[in-house]
């Protein structure tokens, strides 16, 4: 539907009064799109709540399938998704469906906002594994850090749409493996978010000692690719 009134807002040969009105559907029909998937992601949450159970992972692998979800997407545009990952898997005892859709969110929110570069990397550090995914695109304003997770808030970007309860969901499903998904306000360079999961000992033991280089230290690297 909002194709078709794209399509014959854009028509020439449409009168102009006519195209108003359908300008008028359009953003109304835009609306009601974005009520509907609301309703489809509170309704994921509770379906991935009712079945989450934990198994151990190896969130390399996870990293390198949620990504190469969107290589469709980005071969449409400008853009470069730099991974800085570590060869070793690294198994944590998580739930897998959950931690895809914490990935597939940021990485759809960074899709939609960067420039021209997106940085994937994991490090352990204080017994949590950090995964960042960060963008070169409008930082956001470090005031906000808190209220970009609160349910329907968007911020108010010309390119912004969707549902607004995407970042909401990702911290629930965060929170449930008693981990933490942030803004890191202390990136000065790049839009950073931050989900960290929690290690065992065992799991803390059978990590690598190679870690993934900062934000700063690939995006130094990566200037060739720009």
């Amino acid at each position: 539907i909002l194709i078709l009134l794209e399509k014959l807002a854009s028509d020439n040969t449409v009168p102009d009064n006519v195209t108003d009105r359908l300008n008028s559907i359009r953003i109304n029909a835009e609306k009601l799109r974005k009520y509907c998937n609301d309703i489809l992601d509170l309704r994921k949450a509770d379906h991935l709540k009712s079945r989450f159970v934990k198994k151990t992972e190896d969130i390399v692998r996870l990293i390198k399938k949620s990504e190469s979800a969107f290589a469709t997407v980005i071969a449409n545009k400008d853009i470069t998704i730099h991974l800085d990952l570590p060869e070793e898997p690294i198994f944590v005892n998580c739930n897998e469906e959950s931690v895809e859709t914490i990935i597939c969110n940021l990485l759809s929110n960074a899709v939609k906002f960067a420039h021209n570069n997106i940085y994937i990397g994991c490090r352990v550090l204080n017994g949590y594994l950090r995964i960042a995914i960060n963008n070169d695109g409008e930082r956001i304003d470090p005031e906000l850090s808190e209220k970009i997770f609160d349910a329907f808030y968007q911020i108010q970007r010309p390119d912004n749409y969707g549902s607004g309860v995407g970042l909401t969901f990702s911290r629930q499903l965060a929170l449930m493996h008693e981990g933490k998904l942030y803004l890191d306000i202390t990136e000065e360079k790049l839009t950073s978010f931050v989900l960290e999961l929690p290690l065992n000992d065992s799991e803390t033991d059978s990590i690598s000692a190679g870690a993934p280089k900062e934000a700063d230290d690939i995006a130094e690297n990566s200037i060739d690719d720009r």
